[in-house]
């Protein structure tokens, strides 16, 4: 018992940035997406946040599968003591542009088909969710383009960087959801809150697998 106490002692004090800055990450990233249909809900009607819960529980699964794998594949790989950190720089940059290709044309055709195929499911009625996942897709696609660079955040205990990335994204999509639905109506409010992530995402790649590898070589 003593040695399991100590261990998990060692662990947690190896590990206390991880503690401290992961669960407040978490919480204001959860809190920021969930905001969404609240904001729906306040300033339109309940059919309006039935058409978007509808688009993200669709597109939800998919992804939250595929970025799950994704996760765990390169969590092993950028917490491996066997690669250099510039290995796993060059190798995140690969990984990177290689989902890019795929998630891009993926993205086009999503475009240009959500709103026909849930017209054709669901109804003429239900267009307006399509058109909602259109933009959805790419808002949480590119939530997974950034998983590499996530990766080497957590392996290389940039813990504290990630939280304030976080904090200044939760204040973001709130602003943004809130001062679109005031102003325009509810396509508006969901196309600036994804094109607002997507450009996160990508602010995100860039200074991780970039910026940071600068600020390492400088050490």
């Amino acid at each position: 018992n003593k040695f399991t106490l100590d261990s998990y002692k060692h662990t947690v004090i190896r590990n206390k940035s991880f503690v401290m800055f992961s669960m407040p990450q978490g919480l204001m990233a959860s809190a920021s997406l969930n905001i969404v249909p609240i904001v729906l809900g306040f300033y339109f009607s309940a059919a309006i946040v039935g058409f978007y819960w509808l688009a993200y529980r669709l597109l939800l699964a998919p992804i939250s599968l595929l970025g799950g794998a994704y996760k765990q594949v390169f969590h092993v790989y950028y917490t491996s003591k066997n690669y250099t950190y510039d290995e796993k720089i060059n190798k995140a940059k690969q990984h990177t542009l290689i989902y890019a290709i795929i998630f891009l044309p993926s993205a086009l055709i999503i475009f240009y088909i959500a709103e026909p195929v849930f017209t054709f499911v669901y109804g003429q009625e239900w267009a307006l969710a399509g058109r909602f996942a259109s933009w959805l897709f790419i808002c949480f696609g590119a939530d997974i383009g950034k998983v590499p660079a996530v990766s080497l955040i957590h392996a290389s205990q940039k813990h504290k960087f990630f939280l304030k990335y976080e904090g200044i994204l939760f204040v973001c999509r709130v602003s943004v959801i809130v001062l679109f639905a005031k102003i325009g109506n509810s396509e508006n409010a969901v196309i600036a809150f994804s094109i607002l992530n997507f450009l996160f995402s990508i602010s995100l790649i860039y200074i991780v697998l970039y910026r940071l590898q600068i600020a390492h070589e400088k050490l």
